[in-house]
């Protein structure tokens, strides 16, 4: 196994150090380098067959960092890609455009340092993620209701919502429209109604608690008998009591988020639409 890092800064190094270790854990060294990279033009290696592991570490001001990420997997062939990204880059969108470049993982330096040794370990095992699946038998193209309350705070990881469930192949259904409520109530649980599952985000944005509209939404989506999973930042309240048997994903920035949200949707895309 070939263990390459790149675009290495100060910040990085606890992260490298644990990405080092693991590569000497799994499967001893073959070679090992450390490549500042700014220019992104990364030199051909003589290793192809799937043995390299890239660390690719982003800096702040980076551009284009999903178009590096296919640029390396296109140099080095077969190499399996995490990328530690630097904190401006904690978008959902961008999460996911590298996921679709073909890297394993995505993680920011502002995640504890333990929960990210713990995604390196993944990464450097074949064919394995840390994000379990989300155990929903729905058709592809299927209607996903997004509960989530709404403040500015709460956009960056409404956005990372929407776009996993559209990379996972479902429709994203959320209602931002400011109506009287009567009309705002109607129109949300139609739409909970015409939808096969319902992802709850359940964080905590202000210091008034939870938000109660989604927790009225929840319980109309299980008396109707469509199915819900439930997210939250970590650092939230617990969940009410009459819920807190639930599995709850709990992520730390809005591209852990879309990460474990794509990741544990995309098994369920694979059936055909009835």
């Amino acid at each position: 196994m070939v263990g390459l890092i790149i675009n290495c800064q100060p910040e990085h190094k606890l992260m490298s150090d644990v990405f080092c270790k693991g590569i000497e854990r799994n499967a001893g060294i073959c070679d090992w380098t450390l490549w500042p990279l700014g220019s992104r033009c990364v030199p051909s290696i003589p290793y192809n067959d799937g043995s390299v592991k890239i660390l690719f570490c982003t800096n702040k001001g980076d551009t284009a960092v999903d178009k590096a990420v296919d640029s390396l997997r296109d140099r080095i062939r077969g190499a399996e890609v995490t990328v530690y990204a630097h904190g401006e880059h904690d978008s959902g969108e961008l999460a996911l455009d590298c996921l679709d470049c073909g890297a394993r993982d995505f993680f920011n330096v502002t995640m504890p340092a333990n929960l990210v040794g713990k995604r390196v370990e993944y990464a450097l095992k074949k064919g394995v993620t840390p994000y379990p699946k989300i155990e929903v038998d729905i058709a592809s193209g299927s209607r996903v209701f997004v509960s989530t309350p709404y403040s500015p705070e709460a956009e960056i990881d409404i956005t990372a919502m929407e776009a996993a469930i559209k990379r996972a192949g479902f429709f994203s259904q959320v209602s931002r429209e400011t109506l009287p409520a009567e009309e705002l109530y109607k129109k949300v649980t139609d739409e909970i109604s015409e939808s096969k599952l319902v992802v709850a985000n359940c964080t905590v944005y202000t210091q008034s608690g939870h938000n109660a509209n989604v927790f009225l939404e929840i319980g109309f989506a299980l008396a109707k008998g469509i199915p819900v999973v439930y997210f939250m930042r970590v650092g939230s309240p617990p969940l009410p009591a009459l819920l807190r048997g639930k599995l709850c994903g709990q992520f730390h920035t809005a591209a852990d988020l879309a990460v474990q949200l794509c990741y544990g949707l995309s098994g369920q895309s694979r059936h055909e639409k009835d």
